[in-house]
């Protein structure tokens, strides 16, 4: 997620309105709220992924971080 943050997310979010259940693009979606300093966001984006798929390394470690970053 490198370049363009505003695009990337636009086209994030899309992905996750197509595909409610795609936990990669839900954990990207997540970065790039908490890049943006929208903590809470991302937050609960990555517990929504987490709904899906306990135990996906990436967003546990994204939700750890941005835990720690509050």
């Amino acid at each position: 997620l490198t370049g363009d943050l505003e695009r990337a997310e636009r086209e994030i979010e899309t992905a996750t309105l197509v595909a409610p259940g795609f936990v990669k693009a839900l954990n990207n979606l997540g970065v790039c709220r908490a890049r943006r300093g929208d903590l809470a966001a991302a937050i609960a984006l990555y517990e929504r992924a987490l709904a899906i798929a306990a135990e996906d390394p990436a967003v546990l470690s994204n939700l750890l971080r941005a835990r720690q970053s509050q």
